[in-house]
């Protein structure tokens, strides 16, 4: 899973789509690969985070924020 941008800035106080992802997972019996850390980490690092990750009024993500996806699932599929 991957957070949106609202999530990384807000939070998920109202609902947690790390909690739910994983719950899912245990009941469909799939592999969870969580990116959320990977991106909270890069936000925390880095003022202009938002313009860095989305594309500007839109959730899709822009070349760096795909690479950051892209490593956590090479780390977490393929090195395992």
């Amino acid at each position: 899973i991957f957070p949106f941008a609202d999530t990384l800035e807000y939070g998920q106080d109202m609902f947690n789509w790390e909690i739910f992802a994983k719950n899912l997972c245990k009941v469909e019996t799939c592999n969870f690969v969580n990116s959320f850390n990977s991106f909270l980490d890069f936000k925390e690092k880095n003022k202009n985070w938002y313009e860095q990750l989305f594309f500007v009024g839109d959730e899709h993500f822009t070349k760096l924020g795909h690479i950051i996806l892209a490593d956590k699932l090479k780390k977490e599929v393929f090195n395992n």
